[in-house]
């Protein structure tokens, strides 16, 4: 992945930048990749930095003013598609950043697609804990990222290594010298006195694990990732290498699995849900395997013969929710919604499971959920034999796509429109793909599985 597409920049985005560990290289490429989309960016700092170089930035404004700095940006954004601004010299070579305040004013400039802002100094170490002064972060800031280095696994506790060592050892419980691990790294970016200090209430928050370089920092990363995932503070985890080709190897996020359990299935001549399957129903067999995956939640829908269903779900654990359709007549459509309305938390990614399905596994899950981590993929999907199939996973910024669907329809449609779009799963055989709607068709499922 890029790093626009990783960071899911939108239009008006205001990006600040806090840690360490390469805030200033992700500001230039992350700045290079939307110029390169022919869109309009700014970059700036609330600290200081050092003279960019032609190739990080084609024009450099410094200029003490406010007024005077507006005019001379929007000037050189008529030429340019990447502008830095910074408001005077400062010691070694370096320039002052803008107030905070200024931030607003560089995004209200025409045709400005993002403003990104260095927010922290680090030393050009690859950890940090921040002073009391410290970040400096724009309050109408709508994306933090928060940086760190993995070449600070395996070195010591120390000015040498660490930036702001001391804090460190206060949030985590290091002593000097003590040797700096994953748990640690994770520690500091989720402590709210550490990562998370001076997020504001509005924005989104996404770490990003730098310096991936190798099989072991990789699964370095990864295990800081998974701690993080289990804190609930970042929406999202970047792991990769800002130098490489493609700076993001992998986006960790949050994904709730619905189970779609609210049709009267007419054809089944018999309510659907509870039709027996190894020992249980097929409705319990569902929350069984998204349970038993890595979907963070659960949520089951039901609409028609709810009053017969609901009682027999007992066995289900915190992850899980029942979810209500009211709507069912008017069709799948309102299912979907209605998945997409009772989300707990904020998700990457939603999973769209068939009651009707019980070959699927947790494992296809997993593997949805896996292949969209590496890929950040609209849609991520299983097939066999060139036969698309469900279920499916969709990426959050197709939420609102899905949200106008009408009628007795699922995603067809959308899936046509970004049919490009789609990370497949090859599967081995048909079964997982198959649904029951008739007698005819569950019985052929249950002898083929021995169900």
């Amino acid at each position: 992945m890029n790093l626009r597409t990783a960071l899911r920049i939108e239009p008006g985005d205001v990006v600040s930048l806090t840690g360490a560990g390469g805030k200033t290289s992700l500001m230039f490429r992350l700045a290079r990749e939307i110029a390169e989309a022919r869109l309009k960016v700014i970059t700036t700092t609330t600290t200081k930095v050092g003279l960019p170089t032609s190739e990080q930035t084609p024009c450099f404004i410094v200029e003490p003013d406010r007024e005077a700095m507006l005019s001379s940006a929007a000037q050189a954004l008529l030429d340019h598609a990447h502008v830095t601004v910074v408001c005077a010299p400062y010691a070694d070579g370096k320039f002052r950043g803008v107030p905070p305040d200024w931030v607003q004013d560089l995004r209200r400039l025409p045709d400005v697609h993002a403003v990104i802002v260095e927010a922290d100094g680090a030393r050009k170490l690859p950890l940090k804990a921040p002073r009391d002064n410290e970040p400096v972060v724009p309050s109408d800031t709508t994306l933090l990222v928060v940086c760190a280095g993995l070449t600070a696994i395996g070195t010591s506790l120390d000015e040498e290594h660490v930036c702001r060592a001391e804090q460190v050892g206060r949030l985590t419980g290091m002593k000097p010298g003590d040797t700096v691990r994953a748990e640690h790294i994770a520690q500091v970016l989720a402590h709210p006195s550490g990562g998370t200090k001076g997020r504001p209430p509005q924005s989104r928050m996404i770490a990003l694990l730098n310096q991936a370089d190798s099989d072991e920092r990789l699964s370095a990363a990864r295990e800081v990732a998974r701690r993080l995932h289990t804190t609930g503070r970042f929406d999202e985890t970047c792991i990769g290498t800002l130098g490489a080709s493609s700076p993001v190897l992998e986006r960790w996020g949050r994904a709730t699995a619905v189970i779609m359990a609210a049709g009267e299935g007419r054809r089944f001549g018999a309510i659907k849900q509870m039709a027996p399957w190894r020992g249980t129903t097929y409705i319990e067999h569902a929350i069984q395997v998204a349970e038993q995956s890595q979907a963070d939640e659960v949520l089951v829908v039901l609409g028609a013969h709810a009053d017969q269903i609901r009682p027999t779900l007992k066995s289900m654990t915190t992850k899980t929710r029942i979810v209500m359709n009211e709507r069912w007549l008017e069709g799948m459509s309102t299912s979907l919604i209605a998945g997409l309305g009772h989300t707990a938390s904020k998700p990457s990614a939603l999973i769209f499971m068939n009651v009707d399905q019980p070959a699927v596994t947790p494992l296809l899950i997993d593997r949805l959920i896996a292949r969209h981590r590496v890929t950040g993929a609209a849609i991520v999907a299983p097939r066999f034999q060139g036969m698309r199939g469900n279920p499916t996973l969709w990426d959050r910024s197709l939420f609102g796509e899905l949200r106008t669907l009408t009628g007795d329809v699922g995603g067809r449609e959308i899936l046509r429109q970004h049919w490009r779009d789609i990370a497949w799963i090859e599967l081995d055989s048909e079964e997982e793909l198959t649904d029951t709607d008739t007698p005819e068709e569950y019985q052929r499922l249950k002898e083929i599985l021995r169900a």
